[in-house]
């Protein structure tokens, strides 16, 4: 069994892009958090409930204003501590070369509120927005035709006066044979430190399941001395990382299983799988 082990993304040097750049404006849905199937009657009342409300407490704090105006000083707002101290961290995402690939950086930043974002163009592909149509700040990313290999680009991120960079890395490869292949799972482990959470590993980068869809299922079973929680950029479950968060105050070895039926758990299926189990270190 050829097994290869990795435990977290590639951290690399941020270089000048010159080449154009794409600007993504930020829109904002007062309702935004709604679900799709909320009927439109019900968003409709509530919109109009929240204008009433709104308008409400603009003009009490007009008339506030007024009659303080002349006793008071009014300084230039600031932004608030939490708008500017926000964190951007690199990117790793595994593509075919055959398709669009979703580009989904705020996955994994801690900012979700920005004046602005601008994303740089790649070498051997184009990034476009909107991808699939959902949503201007998910980025598209298309390689070009028969491409193998590396390709990046930067985004930076404003917001309070303050711009953060980070470097997007794409592994584009050619889609493999799945009727020509052997299911096999790999071994994988991950190292972390006392009280602070892992660097993540992708459980299914170095697995060969034989598919040409995504309908297989997986099952999991959480370690004991800690948590699993999972950063999914959703593009492929080879782009799916699994941090390990253990316990206060825990050291020592931990552990936690994963299963692949590759064909589904229905049915007959459901005897035909195989499971890894993942060792955690945590010092």
């Amino acid at each position: 069994m050829f097994q290869k082990h990795y435990d977290g993304i590639l951290q690399v040097q941020k270089q000048p892009e010159t080449k154009k750049s794409i600007f993504i404006p930020v829109f904002r849905a007062t309702l935004s958090h709604l679900p799709l199937s909320y009927p439109q009657k019900q968003k409709d009342n509530l919109m109009r409930k929240h204008i009433t409300v709104r308008q409400a407490f603009f003009l009490a704090l007009a008339s506030a204003a007024l009659a303080l105006w002349g006793c008071e000083q009014v300084e230039e707002d600031v932004a608030p501590v939490s708008f500017t101290n926000f964190k951007l961290n690199d990117d790793l995402l595994y593509v075919y070369n055959d398709q669009d690939s979703r580009v989904w950086s705020a996955v994994n930043d801690t900012v979700e509120v920005y004046e602005k974002i601008t994303y740089s163009q790649p070498v051997h592909g184009e990034i476009y927005p909107n991808y699939a149509n959902d949503s201007e700040k998910i980025m598209g990313y298309k390689p070009k035709p028969g491409y193998v290999g590396l390709d990046s680009l930067t985004y930076e991120v404003c917001n309070g006066g303050t711009c953060k960079t980070a470097k997007i890395k794409l592994v584009v490869d050619n889609r493999p044979d799945f009727t020509n292949c052997t299911f096999q799972l790999g071994a994988d482990s991950i190292i972390t430190t006392v009280n602070k959470p892992s660097k993540g590993v992708r459980l299914f980068l170095n697995d060969s399941i034989c598919k040409g869809t995504y309908n297989f299922g997986t099952k999991y079973w959480h370690p004991e001395n800690g948590v699993i929680k999972t950063v999914d950029y959703f593009e492929g479950e080879k782009n799916i990382l699994y941090v390990y968060y253990p316990n206060k105050n825990f050291r020592g070895e931990d552990s936690f299983t994963y299963r692949v039926y590759p064909n589904g758990w229905d049915g007959e299926n459901a005897n035909y799988y195989q499971e890894v189990k993942v060792k955690i270190v945590v010092k």
